[in-house]
């Protein structure tokens, strides 16, 4: 009988520990929201976002089996260091203020609280370029994207670039934006999108504005 708890407790004790060696160790990513940022819901600029949260047993196990999930391996503690939305938005709104010239605090777009992190970077500034000019570079199309956008305006890789792309699909997006790192993957994925690497804001503005697109793109 002493055996057979000793055994029991040492696989509780196994599994306590194993359970935290996969939170400190691991995140497991899952599709997000999706959110507009534009004037309507039928075209504009959209968020899509990655649920990115610290593993445990029973969530690596889902994230094994389904193919929606990924397992992260997360060495250097990526959730502590995860970026502030807000710092996001205002680095966003700089970029574009110093692209037209401009010097103004106003910012107008409404994003939910509960969006964190600094992946949006990109995407806010081009919506807050067409708010800021009142040009329609969307053209009728729901475009999306993830990427952190520096203060100087360039775009960095980022991580869930998978469940963006799953999640964008179910939206209808028709443009998605990525940085170059994270283009391969983007286009593993078997989507309807059109999957385009920018390094920068004014290379994704540059593509927007190209009165050529849709013909060349067929979109």
């Amino acid at each position: 009988m002493s055996k057979t708890v000793n055994r029991l407790l040492s696989l509780i004790l196994f599994l306590v520990l194993f359970n935290l060696f996969l939170t400190k160790s691991f995140l497991v990513c899952l599709p997000g929201d999706v959110i507009s940022l534009g004037r309507n819901d039928t075209e504009g600029f959209y968020l899509s976002t990655a649920a990115i949260g610290a593993a445990n047993l029973w969530r690596a196990l889902y994230a094994i089996f389904a193919p929606e999930a990924d397992l992260i391996y997360n060495p250097t503690g990526y959730l502590e260091q995860i970026g502030d939305f807000n710092e996001s938005q205002n680095i966003a709104y700089a970029v574009v203020n110093r692209y037209l010239k401009n010097d103004t605090d106003e910012q107008q777009l409404a994003v939910p609280e509960a969006v964190q992190g600094n992946s949006g970077g990109l995407l806010l500034a081009l919506a807050f370029y067409e708010q800021m000019t009142g040009q329609n570079i969307a053209r009728g199309l729901r475009i999306s994207g993830s990427g952190t956008l520096t203060n100087e305006g360039f775009v960095q890789p980022v991580l869930g670039i998978k469940q963006k792309i799953l999640a964008a699909n179910q939206h209808q997006i028709d443009v998605f934006f990525v940085h170059p790192d994270n283009l391969a993957q983007a286009k593993s994925i078997e989507t309807e999108m059109l999957v385009v690497s920018v390094t920068s804001f004014s290379e994704a503005l540059s593509f927007l504005l190209d009165t050529n697109r849709q013909s060349l793109y067929n979109l």
